[in-house]
């Protein structure tokens, strides 16, 4: 088993959760609400980890203001921590996703990284969520550390 996946399986046996069941290099375990999906790049030893933030409005002006603010939050990277807000191909939802490496990370930063991006997920879904409104809005910034992972 790669580096990744390992270090995948390391995580759901930490949180008390049932062995990942990988196929293709996907491995995806709910946290509350989110299905948090896990893509195995063996030849990088890197982790893309993605989920589901909102749907995209019909609405041509709502789309059109989501489509702004997810530029707004994606400008530097400074309100992702990092990570990308991006829609899937359809055109039909918005994801959150985040890519690293996994050659050199412990468990526990793991951890904190899934949280984080679960955090900001949330944080993400109740911005966007709200696409429909017209005037500009921040997004928030991270939820404050130390909130513990949830199953």
């Amino acid at each position: 088993m790669s580096v990744a996946k390992n270090m995948v399986a390391a995580l759901i046996q930490k949180l008390g959760l049932p062995a990942p069941l990988f196929d293709n290099n996907v491995c995806v375990i709910q946290f509350d609400a989110h299905l948090l999906n896990f893509h195995v790049d063996d030849e990088r030893d890197e982790l893309r980890c993605f989920v589901r933030v909102t749907d995209v409005p019909a609405d041509r002006e709502a789309r059109l203001n989501l489509y702004r603010k997810l530029l707004q939050a994606n400008a530097f990277g400074r309100r992702t921590a990092g990570g990308q807000l991006g829609i899937d191909e359809n055109e039909t939802f918005v994801v959150f996703s985040l890519v690293f490496p996994v050659a050199n990370l412990a468990v526990d930063d793991l951890k904190v990284i899934v949280q984080n991006l679960l955090n900001l997920t949330e944080d993400f879904q109740r911005e966007l969520g709200q696409a429909e409104d017209a005037a500009p809005a921040s997004i928030a910034s991270p939820s404050p550390a130390g909130f513990g992972l949830r199953v």
